[in-house]
């Protein structure tokens, strides 16, 4: 599975799960969530700089895991470690469980131009 279509998969998860803690009422996202789905949508274009921006929003009104690593994750790709690192801490202090954050944590150990290829340049299954 590419990161994409793992992204992709994430994000009908919670589509479907909001929809489901609503049952009969209409509901919107949510800034945070609507600012996440935009950096999703951005990173599909290649725009890593308006995906980190959409991250950085999303986080600012509603703190959440995939934002941190996500935002890690592009940090990462970049050379930004000393950001990907503090944005690990962050989602450890939301969900240390969560299997993605030793993912980034292994990959940061790499070279910049070494990180994410090979077999294990798509994060685990199942997110914990």
């Amino acid at each position: 599975m590419t990161p994409a279509s793992f992204r992709i998969l994430c994000l009908f998860s919670l589509l479907c799960l909001s929809s489901l803690v609503g049952c009969q009422q209409e509901q919107e996202l949510g800034s945070g969530k609507e600012h996440y789905l935009a950096a999703l949508d951005a990173l599909g274009k290649g725009d890593t700089q308006t995906a980190i921006s959409e991250l950085s929003l999303s986080i600012e009104a509603e703190p959440d895991v995939w934002a941190y690593l996500e935002r890690a994750r592009i940090y990462s790709e970049l050379g930004e470690d000393e950001k990907a690192k503090q944005d690990l801490v962050e989602a450890k202090k939301i969900d240390s469980a969560n299997t993605r954050i030793g993912w980034i944590e292994g990959e940061l150990r790499k070279a910049k131009d070494a990180r994410y290829k090979g077999r294990l340049a798509n994060p685990p299954q199942g997110g914990k």
